[in-house]
């Protein structure tokens, strides 16, 4: 190598390191009785878990998806701006995604009492 490659990493090695100090790690995440009801299920670390994976298991255990959703009410109504992102929030978007199939089909919506169906008029 010649001198000119070595000064060129040493230099992106330098500002690497300075980025990296200057950064602060990110605080942790409050403790969430959400995420620990589908930790203790089977699901494993949800920490770094993307949302649609997190759907996909979900969507395996449909009963686990609705009462995750419905525990998630709450933390949805009173959640601020960076919530959908933390591991709660992506958890709770996953068993409402997970569990909107599964209420349609054995929760459907019930007739008006003048709807007579359609083609029925």
């Amino acid at each position: 190598m010649t001198s000119r490659h070595l000064t060129g990493i040493t230099l992106c090695s330098g500002l690497w390191l300075i980025g990296a100090a200057c950064t602060k790690p990110a605080p942790p995440e409050p403790r969430s009785e959400i995420v620990a009801t589908v930790e203790r299920a089977g699901s494993g670390d949800l920490s770094s878990t993307p949302a649609p994976q997190i759907e996909d298991w979900l969507r395996k255990h449909r009963d686990l998806a609705v009462q995750v959703d419905d525990m998630c009410k709450p933390a949805r109504d009173k959640a601020d701006a960076k919530w959908p992102a933390s591991t709660e929030g992506r958890v709770c978007t996953a068993a409402r995604n997970a569990s909107m199939l599964y209420r349609q089909y054995h929760n459907p919506p019930k007739p008006k009492n003048d709807a007579v169906g359609p083609g029925l008029h």
